[in-house]
């Protein structure tokens, strides 16, 4: 009976000191006062997006999001080259370096002209403005086929 009595005591010593003295789970001191949750910061994509091409007539004109930190864009295309008994695709070869969101890729463009009724695919990466770098992957991949210009009349 006394082995018993020893934890009983201990325990009804515990729970009146808890009464008597409450329980603190933290330290003495000032009140905590919480402080308000800082905002997210902004999404920032270091990756140009939105890419798209424009429906014109004699060329494909891409535009995409503007990348905060790039000082140029790296342009690249490729073109589907119709093949017995399947179409390829050519390297990739890059077009252009605009310093802004926007490109156009014409008849006229020195080295890689638009050929009308060929499919093109483009892709476009930012480059930061010290070493010209790329920042980021590519972007999303768009494709257009210039159209055929009809032939007049006689």
């Amino acid at each position: 009976m006394k082995r018993l009595m020893l934890p009983v005591a201990l325990f009804l010593a515990v729970l009146i000191g808890i009464f008597t003295f409450g329980i603190q789970s933290t330290p003495p001191g000032p009140p905590h006062t919480p402080t308000p949750q800082e905002p997210a910061p902004a999404p920032t994509s270091l990756r140009p997006t939105k890419l798209i091409i424009a429906n014109l007539p004699t060329q494909n004109a891409l535009s995409w999001d503007d990348v905060i930190g790039a000082s140029q864009y790296e342009v690249q295309m490729q073109e589907r080259v119709t093949h017995h008994p399947r179409d390829i695709w050519t390297d990739w070869k890059t077009i252009g370096t605009p310093t802004r969101p926007n490109f156009i890729h014409n008849i006229d463009t020195p080295d890689y002209p638009i050929t009308p009724g060929t499919l093109y695919q483009y892709r476009v990466r930012a480059l930061d403005h010290r070493n010209r770098n790329p920042i980021e992957e590519w972007s999303n991949i768009r494709q257009r086929t210039v159209p055929v210009p009809p032939t007049p009349s006689p």
